[in-house]
């Protein structure tokens, strides 16, 4: 009988249970992710090497950030719904299997999604920041309980290499922890995600790191996993697709 090989290590797996979140490699082949780094620009229906063109949406671009509520001035670009065979083939065998072992789940639990979720951080001026520490599922209107919790594991691919400063995703390692054990004190208390999300700021949650992914890169965060978006103040956008199970 043939053991399939698990894409990843006993102390990867580990790191990511101690900090809450795992920043991947090599679960997606180089040559599929640049070509999904190119369909982005696609649908975007912008030139990657002409940066006039940035603030230029494509018609099926620009209706699903109107449709969400986002305003193309922003430097935070998010489209939804994104079905571009390009962009759906970067969620590999290898990365459904890599989510099997870090929740303990199984296999079968993870089907490749069927639309995405494209997520960019263009270039802006001024000071590097990043925009509010906080854990996913916290929007009020959405009523999310907090156990067990709105997701099982969230990723977000990257399809560009990021710089220091370039956009990356902060994170809060081992932060899950200790905003786990604020919510197991008063069940009743934080019953609602967006009840618990309003008493982040009275825990010690520690130091962030900046990210500095590879395209291809993968981050997985975890339930109550602290985590920030960050300015991009380089020449070039971060590319993201979004997705969570």
């Amino acid at each position: 009988m043939t053991v399939e090989k698990l894409p990843l290590t006993e102390d990867r797996v580990a790191q990511y249970h101690r900090d809450g979140f795992l920043l991947a490699s090599n679960l997606i082949p180089e040559a599929i992710a640049r070509t999904g780094e190119a369909a982005m620009w696609t649908v975007m229906g912008m030139d990657a090497d002409d940066p006039g063109t940035w603030g230029h949406f494509s018609d099926e671009a620009l209706a699903t950030a109107v449709q969400a509520g986002f305003k193309p001035q922003s430097k935070l670009f998010q489209f939804f719904g994104n079905r571009h065979p390009d962009l759906l083939a970067c969620y590999t065998p290898a990365m459904m299997a890599a989510m099997a072992q870090l929740t303990g789940k199984a296999r079968d639990f993870f089907p490749p999604p069927t639309e995405t979720l494209i997520q960019n951080v263009f270039p802006s001026e001024g000071e590097w920041a990043w925009r509010g520490a906080h854990f996913d599922g916290a929007v009020k209107a959405k009523q999310h309980e907090t156990f067990p919790g709105p997701f099982v594991i969230n990723s977000i691919i990257y399809l560009n290499d990021i710089e220091q400063r370039g956009g990356g995703t902060v994170a809060w390692p081992g932060a899950h922890k200790p905003v786990r054990a604020l919510a197991e004190s008063d069940p009743e208390k934080y019953k609602y995600m967006w009840r618990l999300a309003q008493d982040l700021p009275t825990v010690q949650i520690g130091d962030p790191v900046e990210l500095q992914p590879k395209c291809g890169d993968i981050l997985f965060f975890a339930h109550f996993s602290v985590h920030a978006a960050s300015k991009n103040i380089r020449d070039t956008p971060r590319l993201a697709l979004r997705s969570r199970w």
